[in-house]
C-alpha cells in the first residue's frame, strides 16, 4: 500500500474531482465567446491574397458539411458551442 496524503481519503478525493471537473466546464462555457475558429497566414502578395480569398469562399461550405459537424462533435461533443 502507497500513502500518497494520509489526509486523503476517497471521499476528499471525488470531490476534487468533481470540483475540477467543474471548473474545467466553466473555463470552457465562460471563453466560448472569445476562441479563434482558425487562422491562416498567407504572404501578402497576389498568391496569398488569392489563396485567403479561395479560403473565405469555401469556409461556408466545409462549416455546413455533415463529416465535418461529425468530427467536431466527436471532437467537441455535440453540446459544442454552435458557429453556425
Amino acid at each position: 500500500e502507497i500513502i500518497i496524503n494520509q489526509n486523503l481519503t476517497d471521499e476528499k478525493l471525488q470531490k476534487i474531482v468533481v470540483e475540477t471537473r467543474e471548473i474545467i466546464t466553466n473555463l470552457y462555457l465562460t471563453c466560448e465567446n472569445e476562441f479563434i475558429e482558425g487562422a491562416v497566414g498567407c504572404s501578402n502578395n497576389e498568391w496569398g491574397r488569392k489563396a485567403v480569398n479561395q479560403l473565405n469562399r469555401v469556409i461556408p461550405q466545409i462549416k455546413t458539411d455533415p463529416d465535418f459537424q461529425r468530427a467536431l462533435d466527436k471532437w467537441m461533443g455535440s453540446n459544442r458551442p454552435r458557429t453556425d
